[in-house]
């Protein structure tokens, strides 16, 4: 490899990681005021048999919080159809 070509993958891998070092203190620093047991972001879960929307907002929710408005951002979120299918997986936006 020529030191240019070198240089060019370091610099790119050194972009890389500063954007991703970004993103997770950018996540950290929205945190302020948040609740300490919600997640900022998004998440994944997987459907498994039996899944149902509301089961799954209700453990991906904030506890006692109404699971309506995160039902409604899962399916925004995933352009759902009628079904859930096992082994489907599903962005969880957190915040509803």
């Amino acid at each position: 490899m020529t030191r240019t070509r070198v240089r060019r993958r370091r610099v790119g891998a050194a972009v890389v990681s500063v954007g991703i070092l970004g993103a997770a203190l950018s996540s950290f620093a929205d945190r302020g005021g948040a609740e300490p047991h919600r997640a900022v972001g998004y998440g994944t879960y997987v459907v498994k048999p039996g899944d149902t929307l509301w089961a799954i907002a209700r453990r991906a929710g904030a506890p006692g919080e109404d699971p309506r408005v995160l039902i409604d951002a899962i399916d925004r979120t995933n352009e759902l159809g009628a079904n859930l299918v096992p082994g489907q997986s599903l962005v969880i936006p957190a915040g509803g």
